[in-house]
């Protein structure tokens, strides 16, 4: 796995393409090993970044954990109020 090629995979979502999609074209056997390489190196599931857009700067060391934005509570119950 190399930087890269996670960035473009990281690009191709972006754009709009499947996981299954950029899986297929970086070459991955299946879609649960790019879910593996993608998280490894991002720390968060190819699924969780899209629901999020997590901005992500490879150069720059990754937040704590528990500086890292959550939903409360609160605001899942208003969400599903929502719905």
């Amino acid at each position: 796995m190399n930087l890269e090629r996670m960035v473009v995979a990281r690009r191709k979502l972006e754009g709009g393409k499947s996981i299954e999609e950029t899986a297929d074209d970086l070459g991955f056997k299946s879609v649960e090993a790019f879910g593996r390489a993608f998280y490894q190196m991002f720390r968060v599931s190819p699924v969780r970044y899209l629901k999020s857009r997590i901005i992500f700067d490879p150069t720059k060391p990754l937040p704590p954990y528990w500086m890292t934005p959550r939903s409360s509570a609160k605001e899942l119950a208003m969400a599903g109020e929502e719905e």
